[in-house]
């Protein structure tokens, strides 16, 4: 697949949804960890190290991700 330029260089965004959608779908929602291991996965599979989020959790939720990130 053909990857366009992107500002900053080539990147994979995520929506990280955690306020709203633990409420609606608290069944749904992956842990942390798992999130964090889906983006690795990824950004492995696409030979990316960059990651645009977009989410709603706060800054000590984003903390963990990326503390979770960096062990795998």
């Amino acid at each position: 697949r053909h990857h366009s330029q992107a500002m900053g260089g080539p990147y994979i965004g995520i929506h990280l949804r955690r306020r709203d959608y633990i409420k609606a779908r608290p069944g749904y929602v992956p842990s942390l960890e798992h999130a964090a291991r889906q983006v690795c996965h990824h950004l492995n599979r696409l030979n990316l190290s960059l990651t645009f989020i977009a989410t709603d959790a706060d800054e000590n939720e984003i903390d963990t991700l990326r503390q979770h990130a960096h062990q795998l």
